[in-house]
């Protein structure tokens, strides 16, 4: 198997997989953020912020209720807020979506992704709209389950990059990864609550 990592790009939508799952489930745990581990951070989100002496970097999100959340990313660099443990199935389809709600986001980009166990392949949203004037955009990707090492091992993540003079900040909702087939369904599995855990902010 070439171990060269491949990264496979489309224009709409992404999508992850859940515990023995009916039609429809979500395979996203905790995707409108409700849920807090009691200091006030994300159930079975982390934050992904690169080890450096600068201090500019971080990344805040927040419910605001009706299943909406705010994030936002702070600095000029890659940063990553991260779901792992998610179970797909090799060659099903699947899509991952959600609605986006942004502000003037400049230079600043934001977009879904998604990569299995070490990253050797990875599925890639088309970017969030600069601004959507106060509107909703929808932002999906369908794509095909790649192979990995690890079945229970497949990552979600929101990736932003900000500025020097501005945040890549959005507002989300209805985040959602299926699968598309029956046997993509019955396959799939959401992260276990119970492997939820916190990891330090900084990797």
């Amino acid at each position: 198997m070439n171990l060269k990592k491949i990264s496979i790009v489309a224009l709409t939508g992404l999508v992850l997989a859940g515990v023995p799952v009916t039609a429809g489930t979500n395979l996203i745990g905790n995707a409108d953020l409700s849920q807090d581990d009691g200091t006030g951070d994300p159930v079975g989100w982390n934050r992904v912020v690169p080890r450096t002496e600068r201090t500019d970097l971080a990344i805040d999100a927040r419910p605001l209720g009706d299943g909406v959340f705010e994030i936002a990313f702070f600095g000029s660099s890659r940063l990553f807020f991260k779901q792992g443990g998610i179970t797909l199935k090799p060659g099903e389809p699947y899509r991952l979506s959600g609605e986006v709600k942004t502000f003037g986001l400049g230079s600043a980009q934001m977009l879904f992704w998604l990569w299995n166990t070490h990253w050797k392949v990875d599925c890639k949203s088309e970017l969030f709209p600069a601004d959507t004037k106060g509107g909703w955009k929808t932002v999906s990707l369908d794509f095909t389950a790649p192979a990995s090492e690890k079945l229970d091992d497949y990552t979600f993540s929101i990736c932003g990059t900000g500025s020097e003079t501005v945040a890549a900040k959005a507002h989300i909702r209805n985040m959602r990864l299926v699968a598309l087939t029956e046997e993509g369904e019955k396959a799939s599995a959401p992260p276990d609550p119970k492997c939820f855990r916190p990891l330090p902010a900084r990797l």
